[in-house]
């Protein structure tokens, strides 16, 4: 069995190319936070599945997709 990298103690992603695809999610929902986002949607932003999407997404902010989504329509 491969050997599995523990998550940092900040939850951060150690790999810069998966943050910066799930930041273009992240700036797509901030700049059209009126849009329907689910996670299928956001998950082909970031050229991931959903499963991987939706656990590095909030690894990464530390909020799941959706409520993040609901922060910046509060906003």
């Amino acid at each position: 069995m491969p050997h599995r990298k523990a998550p940092s103690a900040s939850g951060a992603l150690e790999d810069p190319a998966l943050l910066r695809r799930l930041l273009r999610a992240k700036d797509r929902m901030d700049a059209a936070s009126h849009e329907a986002w689910p996670v299928m949607r956001l998950a082909e932003v970031s050229g991931v599945s959903e499963a991987h999407f939706a656990r590095s997404f909030k690894r990464a902010f530390g909020i799941p997709p959706h409520p993040y989504l609901l922060t910046r329509r509060i906003v």
